[in-house]
């Protein structure tokens, strides 16, 4: 047992080591205030792929990204849409738009600054979720693509067309790489699905629900009957998929087709 002069002794040191840590935690918290320069440093080295907004950019790999927009809608809220981005030999290639120009501005930013040039742009559907920025892409000389059938559409509604088209079936729009297909009918009576053989990504676009997904969403323009038919064709044609985006929220795998045909299923009985 310590005798009252050492236990006073002992206290009065923890006293001390207890002011000093004190202290030193404010100085150093004074130093990195006084010191802005060094706390955006420090800030910059955080990796972020986060643009500025709501735009969002997710790497796959090195050279694949999922860009996603979000729109206030009426009737379901906050919605998240996807698309892609692959590089290739320092040329970006653009699957689908963001859901607004301002954003597909910030796209078009984001991959100069990363040092690709944006060669070409592909939209799955006439919806504004798929081509909200190919009129800005036209105006600054971006080629741009859609199916006949999509700018038929686009030209009917008073909205700006791609540069291009192409028939229904299969478009190359970057060899052996990128793969757009017309598997029939679905969310819309245009919409397209494309197939990166490479990484063995399928991009069911807004033909595909994602699992979160608890009814079909907005289905004003689609074609009920051949939906489930189309869904079908995807799991015929791409067994090999390891990975499969929907239009809007989470990737999965081919689950995603099967719980896509599950919401036809139950709509149906429903309706």
């Amino acid at each position: 047992m310590f005798n009252r002069t050492t236990r006073k002794s002992i206290n009065w040191l923890l006293i001390s080591l207890c002011f000093s840590a004190c202290l030193t935690t404010t100085l150093l918290s004074m130093s990195a205030k006084a010191n802005p320069k060094a706390e955006a440093e420090k800030e910059a080295e955080k990796p972020s792929l986060q643009v500025k907004g709501e735009l969002s950019i997710t790497p796959l790999s090195d050279t694949l990204f999922v860009h996603e927009s979000f729109m206030q809608t009426q009737q379901y809220g906050f919605v998240g849409s996807n698309g892609l981005i692959l590089i290739d030999d320092n040329k970006a290639y653009l699957i689908d738009t963001p859901w607004s120009e301002a954003d597909t501005i910030k796209l078009v930013s984001w991959i100069e600054n990363q040092g690709f040039t944006l060669a070409a742009s592909v939209s799955t559907h006439s919806h504004e979720d798929r081509t909200a920025g190919v009129d800005y892409l036209n105006r600054i000389g971006v080629t741009t693509y859609a199916s006949e059938h999509t700018n038929k559409l686009l030209k009917q509604a008073g909205k700006p067309t791609t540069t291009n088209s192409f028939k229904a079936g299969q478009f190359d729009f970057v060899e052996s790489k990128v793969e757009v297909y017309f598997v029939g009918a679905g969310h819309t009576v245009d919409n397209l699905v494309v197939w990166f053989p490479q990484s063995k990504l399928l991009y069911g676009g807004c033909l595909v629900k994602s699992l979160g997904s608890k009814s079909l969403g907005y289905y004003g323009e689609a074609d009920l009957d051949a939906w489930p038919f189309s869904i079908k064709q995807l799991q015929t044609q791409f067994t090999d998929t390891d990975r499969v985006l929907p239009g809007h929220g989470k990737m999965g795998d081919k689950q995603l087709l099967s719980h896509t045909i599950s919401l036809l299923e139950q709509h149906a009985e429903q309706h």
